[in-house]
């Protein structure tokens, strides 16, 4: 299986390698469902999208709320049909801290 990880940067890199499917797997980290207190709002960053030869096929979202500290954790696993090679693919994660993350094309396990 062809793998790669990032800590906490929404942007994945996949040098020479094209595939007509691909999946990839994040955990994120506990994350603040909202402020009790009065806080400076974030820059605000251009709006992004997936190049357009990369569309999404399925999703599998999971998420674990804790209601008691308002934050929740979740994994995320998307499939994604790429139709030209590419090496680098942008996802956007505002306000997420991604743990893992990982890379695997179609028919490899």
């Amino acid at each position: 299986m062809a793998s790669f990880s990032t800590d906490c940067s929404p942007s994945f890199s996949v040098p020479g390698l094209w595939n007509p499917f691909i999946i990839f797997r994040s955990r994120s980290s506990r994350r603040r469902l909202h402020s009790l207190g009065l806080a400076a709002m974030p820059e605000k960053r251009p709006f992004e999208r997936l190049p357009a030869d990369v569309s999404p096929i399925n999703y599998s979202l999971c998420l674990k709320p804790d209601l008691l500290d308002f934050t929740f954790e979740g994994k995320l696993e998307a499939a994604a049909q790429v139709r030209q090679a590419t090496n680098q693919i942008v996802m956007n994660c505002a306000d997420i801290d991604i743990i893992t993350a990982s890379y695997a094309p179609e028919g490899d396990e």
